[in-house]
């Protein structure tokens, strides 16, 4: 029995492995069945694919764009999906039908860098294949890299140019190439610049009839007028400066709107700094010879002073110093103690401020720490520790502290951390109303009368910040929430408040001005561009270029780029091909920001970056120079110009003037080119930062000046002003720069780089004096034969000081500041010379001073 158990299981379990078998059998053959016809199925369309990336890949194509790349592999997605794991095993066809399906699996998988080597050896044949159309662009045969610029031809292009590199002769060789190579129609393609003349220059350069050659604004206005039915009424934009000036005007009766304003005067102008927050001696040396620590003073008498009063140390001291005088209080800053400290190694002691109330004398110490008791870290001398500063500060507060306790007088103090916590004139008046002080505040009208005497170019300085940021407001197509939700976020409270402050001062100019345009019925620039997009974005404007070419593409706003992104958004096959510099973008005040640039691929998409750095205008040593000083600001894109002669020379000089003699230096320079001339006269520019900068030369007879045309002549020599922005194009064989000066009006102008303005601008142009350094570059490169750059001794532009240390004797620079220079002070006492060398920041903060000279050493100087 237990046998036939046995024999039974067995038979079953045959009978089962069998069964078992015969199932897994029809499964494969019926699994390999389906394969073979899925494989069967899509066979056409593995082949379709195939053909189709192969006509991509011939040379007679062109460029293997990006997009096309991936529209083929979008729409290939899902074939790859079916097809990917069937291997040749696994179904019953021909091994040539099933080569397609590896080769269109392969070629998914690789086809970037199948593209990417297929586009280098395109690259290279068109280079040799069409020369003649590159050897001859305008008449002159182009370099290898301008030549590369015209045959990539990626979705979206960027040509970073140098200045002088023949940026133009790109523009005019790429469209000459697409319309003799690849037959693009030139209706199909739209050249945009930002000006008419640039675009009229441009069009009669590149000579094809029937081009699309417009500006920007051009190009919005015809777009508005063929959706409305109707062309607009467009505000005159040389208007806006007049209608801002005098809606701020308006402004000023509102009695709201004028506390606010003299608030801001008084406590805002410029963003406080505090000392906390300057690291480097270096920094301090610049922050006291700007504007911000300079005082308000009530005129006296006929002397009706139009510039600021006093000079104090720091911005904190000088906020400090408006805040008494607007409160009634009388004050004298630095006034000698009236109890005798000096010896033979100390100087009287000078508090910072004496205030006189009748009877009433207290002394006010404005002290330079933090709540934890530090110290800023430019306190630091050369050679000397933080601690042994800290150290140092701490003896120099002891002592006057156990002064006034000794003489029995009153010291009160203020200090560093009660501005960055904004309680400082709260507490400040405690400490005055302790010690039965009164206070008498000016009415609001009294403190802006004394602010317009003291003033006035500092208001025109923030109309001029009201304008800009109006301009780039519209252009962004922002709004006040938006910023204001932005300016919650700053880390700094001072900040903050003060473009709360702001906001407020400028929205109501803004609505007034958006209430005129309304009541005018007309649009402003601004206004056309951001309808032109929404009609373009609607889909109510149809456009059909091929291509669109854009010349000066650093000087793009947020508002101009969203109405390219538009074109482009309508036909993704549309290219975009951009050429500009953007070390040479000088137009923040009409809306550009400079970080469309930079992040080109960021805000287009995938992009093709090129460079042009052969420069045939100026040679070294300017082109190093320029290079390395426009490459300190981080944020400009690197280049490595280099010049197409390197025989020829372009020099720099800097000519040191003062305020009464800069005539006599422009003279100088006059004769000293005279002395070069031979053959033809040179031609000659004088730039300078500001229209009004003509007015300096024209009083002198040995000089004749139109101030009309710019035109000034000296003997046979004929010069030509014009203002920096003008200038930018432009070259001549001498280049002169005037008024190279530190303060409100100088270079770096201190009205320009208005921090409000970063709220509606990216990062990438939020380095300081990042775009006053642009357009000190553009002055350096206007030049053929050489540079003149005139300034001051004594207030010489931190610009100014940053190139003298490519040239001038490290011995003669001021060993603490690294800013002045080491200029000799000597006299006599009692028949007998004597002399020391000290720095000419002097009046700044810098007491560096050499040891006093030897009698051998004083016979070589000169008093």
């Amino acid at each position: 029995m237990l046998e036939l158990l046995t024999y039974l299981t067995v038979i079953a379990l045959l009978s089962g492995g069998v069964l078992y078998i015969r199932h897994r059998y029809i499964n494969r053959v019926e699994y390999r069945k389906r394969r073979t016809e899925l494989l069967l199925s899509r066979l056409t369309h593995a082949i379709s694919a195939n053909d189709s990336l192969e006509g991509y890949l011939t040379f007679g194509h062109g460029y293997f764009s990006f997009t096309e790349m991936s529209k083929w592999k979008e729409s290939n997605k899902q074939l790859f999906s079916e097809l990917k794991r069937i291997n040749l095993k696994q179904v019953d066809v021909s091994i040539e039908r099933f080569r397609v399906v590896e080769k269109f699996r392969d070629s998914y998988l690789n086809v970037e860098s199948i593209r990417e080597e297929r586009n280098e050896k395109y690259i290279e044949n068109e280079l040799k294949e069409y020369s003649e159309i590159f050897d001859d662009v305008e008449g002159r045969s182009l370099d290898p890299q301008q030549r590369n610029t015209i045959v990539y031809d990626e979705d979206n292009n960027l040509v970073i140019a140098g200045a002088g590199s023949g940026k133009t002769s790109c523009i005019v060789g790429k469209i000459k190439y697409l319309n003799q190579r690849f037959d693009i129609l030139p209706n199909e393609i739209l050249l945009i610049s930002f000006t008419t003349k640039s675009t009229n220059d441009l069009a009669n350069r590149v000579n094809l009839k029937g081009i699309q050659a417009k500006t920007f604004h051009k190009f919005g206005l015809d777009v508005v007028t063929e959706v409305t039915g109707k062309k607009p009424s467009i505000f005159d934009e040389r208007s806006f400066p007049r209608i801002i000036r005098q809606v701020f005007t308006d402004q000023l009766k509102d009695s709201g709107y004028l506390e606010l304003l003299v608030d801001f005067f008084a406590d805002f102008l410029r963003e406080p700094k505090s000392e906390m927050d300057i690291e480097t001696f270096e920094e301090y040396i610049d922050e006291a010879k700007s504007d911000s620590t300079l005082t308000y003073k009530i005129p006296v008498g006929d002397d009706l002073r139009t510039a600021r009063g006093e000079r104090v140390k720091s911005s904190e001291e000088a906020r400090i110093a408006n805040f008494l005088l607007f409160n009634g209080i009388d004050y004298e800053y630095e006034k000698p103690y009236k109890f005798v400290t000096a010896t033979k190694k100390h100087q009287q002691y000078k508090p910072d401020f004496t205030i006189v109330q009748e009877e009433k004398v207290l002394y006010l110490e404005h002290l330079g720490i933090s709540r934890e008791g530090d110290v800023p870290k430019h306190f630091a001398k050369e050679g000397q520790s933080y601690e042994e500063a800290k150290q140092a500060y701490g003896d120099k507060i002891k002592f006057a502290r156990e002064e006034h306790e000794k003489n029995k007088t009153v010291l009160i103090e203020t200090y560093s951390h009660e501005f960055q916590e904004g309680i400082v004139y709260e507490e400040l008046t405690r400490k005055l109303e302790e010690h039965s002080l009164v206070m008498k505040p000016l009415s609001t009208a009294e403190k802006w009368e004394i602010i317009q005497a003291c003033s006035e170019d500092e208001i025109e300085g923030v109309l001029e910040v009201i304008q800009t940021f109006i301009a780039l407001l519209k252009s962004n197509n922002n709004s006040f929430e938006s910023l204001r939700s932005k300016n919650k976020k700053l880390a700094t409270k001072s900040a903050r408040r003060r473009n709360e402050l702001f906001l407020n001062l400028i929205e109501p100019i803004y609505n007034r001005y958006q209430q005129y345009l309304r009541e005018h019925e007309e649009i402003d620039f601004s206004d056309m561009i951001n309808l032109a997009t929404t009609y373009l974005e609607e889909g109510r404007y149809k456009t059909n270029f091929r291509y669109i070419v854009i010349d000066e593409f650093q000087d793009i706003s947020f508002g101009r780029y969203k109405l390219v992104k538009a074109i482009k958004e309508q036909n993704r096959n549309t290219r975009l091909f951009c050429v500009g510099d953007d070390w040479q973008s000088i137009y923040r005040f009409s809306g550009s920001d400079i970080s469309l640039f930079s992040h080109f691929d960021k805000y287009f998409g995938h992009s093709k970056i090129l460079r042009i750095e052969t420069t045939y205008r100026f040679s070294n040593p300017v082109l190093n120079l320029s290079s390395s000083f426009i490459q300190k600001n981080p944020n400009q894109s690197k280049k490595q110009l280099k010049c197409f002669n390197i025989s020829i020379e372009t020099d720099f000089e800097i000519k040191y003037s003062n305020e009464s003699n800069v005539v006599d230096v422009l003279i100088q320079v006059f004769e000293e080119i005279m002395s070069r001339m031979a053959g033809d006269k040179p031609s000659i520019l004088i730039l300078g930062r500001y229209n009004h900068e003509i007015g300096s030369i024209m009083q002198d007879y040995r000089i004749k000046v139109n101030v009309r045309n710019g035109t000034i002549n000296y003997k046979e020599l004929n010069a030509q002003f014009m203002s920096i922005h003008k200038s930018k194009g432009l070259q001549a064989d001498y280049v002169i720069v005037l008024n190279c000066n530190s303060g409100k009006w100088g270079f770096p102008s201190e009205r320009a780089d208005d921090s409000i303005l970063n709220l509606l601008l990216s990062k990438s142009d939020q380095y300081e004096n990042g775009e006053e350094r642009r357009l000190f570059y553009v002055a350096l490169t206007r030049a053929k034969k050489k540079v003149y750059l005139i300034a001051d001794k004594m207030l010489k532009s931190k610009f100014i000081t940053e190139i003298e240390g490519s040239k001038q004797d490290i011995n003669k620079r001021c060993p603490r500041c690294k800013k002045g220079d080491l200029i000799l002070r000597s006299g006599y006492t009692k028949g007998k010379k004597w002399g020391f060398y000290g720095c000419s920041n002097y009046q700044f903060g810098c007491d560096y001073q050499s040891d006093f000279l030897r009698n051998d050493e004083l016979m070589n100087t000169s008093s």
